[in-house]
């Protein structure tokens, strides 16, 4: 089975643009460290997702302070926070 390629960029570009929607905010830890931080403005606790710079979902203690997030690790990391 052969699918058009025009058929599997438009696929493409929905499931991106779903994506984008359902993040609000994105952070990015550039430099290694062991303690990542995030501010937001949401007015409630939202959700948070932690991943690698390869977008792989890590594990981290994640604690909600008033309009912000932080994420500790064992060891120093880099990588992304997503907040929704």
């Amino acid at each position: 089975l052969e699918i058009d390629p025009a058929i599997t960029s438009y696929i493409n570009n929905y499931i991106a643009q779903v994506l984008s929607s359902m993040i609000s905010v994105a952070f990015h830890q550039i430099s290694a460290t062991t303690s990542w931080g995030i501010t937001h403005s949401f007015g409630h606790v939202p959700n948070v997702t932690v991943t690698d710079d390869s977008l792989q979902e890590i594990e981290g203690l994640v604690a909600f302070i008033t309009n912000g997030v932080t994420v500790n690790f064992n060891q120093s990391l880099t990588g992304w926070i997503f907040l929704s």
